[in-house]
């Protein structure tokens, strides 16, 4: 909020300065760092990612040989779990990739979604399932002809572990929030 307000602030003397700038040869850097701060407002994640989650997710890949991979993790908004999409070739395939869901608990977390071919966009909807918020994925390639949203409902204990079938179901016009937007980081898990 703060690098908005200086950016509004900055931008339009950076813009009357521009002229003067100009005819004494100096750079007109105001407007640059100005436009620069509000990019980087609104790519930065709203929650950063405790390193606790990382490990977690790291052990998850280790324990199922996957070193050398990559994940997108993100804080689910509205809620207190993280989405980890694990990236490389033991995890991906022609219908997507495969997404953790985890919660927090007293002195580590719990894995409540295990779920196979994941696609952006991800999101997580207005609604929800037994105290949780319901996601959506989107579902195509693998040899589906016509992509389509998918809906994934947390059951009370997991959230559904294949998007093309149930209880996963397709959904239309369902409003949410693209988890892994502008703010996402791919982490390496193994550097």
């Amino acid at each position: 909020m703060f690098a908005r307000i200086l950016a509004a602030i900055a931008i339009p003397f950076a813009l009357m300065a521009t002229p003067l700038a100009a005819q004494t040869g100096e750079a007109a850097a105001p407007l640059a760092d100005a436009r620069a701060m509000i990019a980087a407002e609104s790519s930065a994640p709203p929650v950063p990612v405790p390193f606790s989650v990382i490990d977690y997710v790291r052990n998850y890949v280790t324990e199922r040989g996957g070193e050398g991979s990559q994940s997108m993790i993100a804080v689910i908004p509205g809620s207190d779990l993280f989405a980890a999409m694990l990236i490389g070739p033991d995890w991906c395939g022609s219908g997507g990739c495969s997404m953790l869901v985890v919660r927090p608990e007293v002195e580590s977390y719990a894995l409540v979604g295990d779920i196979s071919l994941v696609r952006d966009p991800v999101r997580v909807l207005d609604s929800q399932s037994n105290g949780l918020p319901d996601l959506s994925v989107y579902v195509g390639g693998g040899g589906i002809a016509e992509g389509y949203e998918a809906l994934l409902a947390f059951d009370g204990q997991t959230y559904p572990a294949n998007p093309t079938v149930d209880p996963a179901r397709r959904i239309d016009n369902a409003t949410g929030t693209d988890i892994f937007g502008l703010g996402t980081t791919t982490i390496s898990l193994f550097d």
